[in-house]
């Protein structure tokens, strides 16, 4: 059985602190086999990084690179 759980944050809810403590959470709720998926709409860029680079997701208040994301 499909079981989808979603959190959705808009405009000034979207900032880097609930993003992150959104995912944590969500991260932390998954079970082995489950598929969690960040979906995005805004600006981002590329910045170097070892491997070969980082992805970067833009707010108006910071941003948030993708190794923040990795647990």
């Amino acid at each position: 059985m499909l079981k989808i759980k979603a959190k959705l944050l808009l405009n000034k809810q979207a900032t880097r602190k609930n993003i992150i403590n959104a995912w944590r959470k969500m991260v932390k709720q998954a079970q082995p086999g489950d598929t969690l998926i960040l979906t995005y709409s805004g600006h981002g860029s590329q910045i170097n990084d070892i491997y070969p680079f980082d992805e970067k997701l833009d707010f108006y208040e910071g941003y948030i690179i993708d190794d923040e994301l990795t647990f």
